[in-house]
């Protein structure tokens, strides 16, 4: 990769907050956030002075997320405005006109913002990913969209995921989700092993993304196509065709100031370059006006390289790349031969070893031949895990240790078990720390007891996602009061064996045609379950009594998958819940009320400050210096007690963010009990509930999953039926 220009713009630039913009309609500028709450930008079009080309904009406040884009109606002349997003305010700039268009505040923050039309929206919307919410707001700042998130968001784009023509929003939150949202709906989801850094469309249904602990990916429609991990994290993630063969490439920047290409399909990489600091950001767009676009690369220290794809290199450029892919290769080709060289050195090793082994051993220390390992799936009430129990066919073979591949299991994907006293059993704690559903792969060592080579078994084993949920006797443990009720127009045997599959217990429905009910231990949480299925004229009453709402959402939202139920509603019955939500919301008014005052003191003490300094200037010009001491004694106090309001005001912010936070999950989590449209109807009505003060309409909403409307509709319904009899 040779770079087609480099700039170097002496400014610190936060990680993953730089964006490109036609803020004047025609030229492209670069606007990035720095360390210090400000915005500048860089515009390479105006070269009249030294350093006249980077205008600033102060924030006063840590940026949080930064972007540019179109919020007005499609023009050919239409200029790009600049979103700021802050943990309090959303900012829309106007930068040729140096105005603000408006400013909101924000309560849940803005960790991320994109732009774009979506779901019902004709026009392109600001959308704000924030404290597990999602905001859309138009070019005036009124609210058109609104709904919740697991957590954080903290990377978004709009993609057609799922080929159907039409644009979804994919989010990565700080809960390793990623979700895929159709207006309010969540269309599809997937989890991964840390929380996410970026996102970014390629084409068609691919999208990449990156992680926290290094890891690099690519999905084609909610399937993971590849990945590698690095020991570097990942700051920054784009697309870009740097060959010019019409399919995008990865574009991935490090930590340690690497860039890397990789192809679409196979992650292979195929083009790398470095630069001195850590990358910041990685962007497209004609940056230098001449109708090429260039992949923009800028590092944390305000270094900034351009580069162009293979098939649009300057003519001066041309010597230099073709020696650089020269040495690329020669470097591939030397790197390997050395691993020829190394890989021959190993295979002969363990050949001279395998012939020193034959000559060694003698028939009592090898296994037989048609020994077998069995894998099967226990729980351990006493020791609170989930076990894979290995077995032999022989008493003579015994297991050695075992290798257990599994995503989202262990926390380095992988563990190795060695048992301390060899026999023909083994037994392996898991103990996932979510509800998941993963194929295990194993890798076990069988040999004799007294042998040093081993037979190598390769098995798999389908974990099921409610593993760690233990089946416990009748009336052992106290029943829930909460819970969770649905009606389905399935067959009791269907019910039956998908709660086999998914629980692995045995499901007594044979014995009765009635139904069904089984107790439930959590292995994790300690927590009691009841799930029962009552038959009723030609459906099933289906019962979730457990106390933790999120174990209720992912059996109801397993059950509509495997059923394949596009709308499903419920009855939620969660008493403690409505009661920290009460207690949440009043705790979110006082806290509202505080940062009210607090800002008025802060605004009176400012005003003191103004006039304190100005009369101990003036007391300085006229020579009163014990006059200028007690002023400037004055001032002190004040910055003093300035000081403590803003930690003050900290701490309040905060703990409103903490507490609005767990509202946003309660609304989630009362949502996920439905499925389809009334899991949308719970979101907006909740927030409709929330604006108007409602408690009695919010509580009606999460438990039935309805909102005020439909109440007043199912009373005028109930009285009209009450007057034809």
């Amino acid at each position: 990769m040779i770079p087609s220009f480099h700039l170097q713009l002496n400014e610190k630039i936060e990680r993953g907050q730089a964006a490109l913009g036609q803020f004047d309609g025609q030229h492209t500028s670069l606007a990035c956030a720095t360390l210090a709450g400000k915005v500048f930008i860089h515009n390479p079009h105006l070269q009249s002075v030294a350093d006249s080309n980077i205008a600033y904009l102060n924030i006063n406040k840590r940026i949080t997320s930064l972007t540019s884009g179109n919020l007005a109606p499609i023009r050919a002349d239409a200029k790009d405005v600049l979103l700021v997003g802050t943990s309090t305010s959303l900012q829309c700039y106007d930068v040729d006109s140096n105005k603000d268009l408006f400013f909101k505040d924000l309560s849940d923050g803005a960790s991320a913002i994109t732009i774009g039309a979506f779901g019902s929206n004709d026009k392109p919307l600001a959308f704000v990913g924030g404290n597990c919410s999602l905001q859309g707001f138009d070019s005036k700042g009124n609210e058109r969209f609104w709904t919740v998130t697991g957590d954080n968001v903290s990377s978004m784009f709009f993609a057609d995921v799922d080929g159907d023509g039409r644009q979804e929003l994919v989010v990565g939150t700080d809960d390793c989700d990623l979700r895929v949202y159709r207006n309010e709906d969540v269309v599809a989801e997937a989890a991964e092993a840390d929380r996410f850094v970026s996102l970014c469309p390629l084409d068609f249904s691919y999208f990449g993304y990156g992680l926290v602990n290094g890891t690099l990916g690519v999905y084609d429609r909610m399937d993971r196509v590849w990945r590698v991990k690095s020991k570097h994290s990942v700051c920054a993630i784009s697309a870009y065709d740097m060959d010019g063969d019409g399919v995008p490439e990865l574009i991935c920047g490090w930590s340690n100031g690497r860039v890397e290409v990789r192809q679409r399909d196979s992650g292979a990489l195929v083009h790398r370059d470095n630069l001195s600091c850590p990358i910041s950001s990685i962007l497209t767009g004609d940056y230098r006006g001449d109708g090429k676009l260039e992949l923009i690369v800028c590092g944390q220290q305000g270094e900034v390289r351009g580069y162009l794809a293979s098939d649009s290199e300057e003519p001066l450029c041309a010597q230099a790349s073709l020696e650089a892919e020269l040495a690329l290769q020669a470097a591939t080709i030397a790197e390997l031969t050395q691993k020829k060289q190394d890989l021959s050195y190993e295979l002969g090793s363990y050949q001279n070893a395998k012939d020193e082994d034959l000559r060694a051993s003698t028939a009592s220390d090898m296994i037989p031949g048609d020994t077998r390992v069995d894998v099967v799936i226990a729980t351990d009430k006493q020791a609170a895990s989930c076990n894979l129990v290995l077995s032999t066919s022989h008493e003579d073979a015994v297991i050695r240790g075992a290798v257990v591949f599994g995503e989202q299991v262990f926390d380095e994907e992988s563990l190795f078990f060695y048992p301390q006293t060899l026999s023909q059993q083994a037994s392996i704690p898991l103990r996932p720390a979510k509800d998941v559903s993963v194929l295990l792969m194993l890798k076990v060592l069988v040999g004799t007891r007294s042998s040093t080579s081993f037979h190598v078994f390769e098995l798999e084993i389908e974990l099921p996602k409610f593993a760690m949920y233990a089946a416990v006797e009748v009336n052992s443990l106290p029943t829930p009061e909460s819970n969770v009720s649905f009606t389905m127009n399935e067959r009791l045997p269907r019910i039956a064996n998908w709660m086999e599959n998914a629980f692995h217990v045995s499901c007594p429905c044979g014995t009765n045609p009635e139904g069904f009910k089984l107790h439930f231990l959590c292995l994790r949480t300690k927590l009691p379950m009841v799930i029962q299925a009552t038959v009723v004229a030609s459906t099933v009453q289906m019962s979730i009594r457990v106390d933790d709402i999120d174990v209720a959402g992912e059996i109801v939202t397993e059950i509509a998958s495997g059923f394949g139920l596009a709308n499903l509603s419920t009855i939620a019955h969660f008493p403690a819940l409505m009661e920290n939500l009460k207690t949440l919301l009043a705790k979110v008014e006082e806290y509202n009320q505080s940062r009210v005052h607090l800002s008025a003191a802060a605004a009176d003490n400012t005003n003191l400050i103004k006039t304190s300094l100005i009369k101990a200037e003036d007391f300085r010009i006229l020579g009163s210096m014990p006059s200028m001491r007690k002023h400037y004694r004055t001032l002190r106090n004040l910055n003093m007690d300035m000081a403590a309001d803003h930690q003050k005001r900290a701490t309040n912010q905060e703990e409103l963010l903490r507490c609005l936070k767990e509202v946003n999950q309660i609304i989630q989590q009362a949502s996920r009990v439905r499925v389809g449209t009334f899991k949308t109807q719970v979101v907006q009505a909740c927030r409709a509930a929330i604006k108007a003060e409602n408690m009695a309409a919010l509580h009606r909403v999460i438990r039935d999953g309805q909102g005020p409307a439909t109440q007043q509709q199912k009373a005028a319904a109930e009285k009209a039926a009450k007057e034809r009899l």
